[in-house]
């Protein structure tokens, strides 16, 4: 039980890091955008 729920949560801060690191680099794509123009 206790394993299970630790794994869960290691997914969850798995999806979370993942948003947030898109969130970054979509960020970056459209400052980099500008600075091409």
């Amino acid at each position: 039980m206790l394993n299970n729920s630790s794994i869960l949560i290691f997914l969850k801060n798995d999806k979370v890091n993942l948003k947030i690191e898109q969130i970054r680099n979509s960020r970056e794509n459209i400052i980099n955008q500008f600075n091409t123009r």
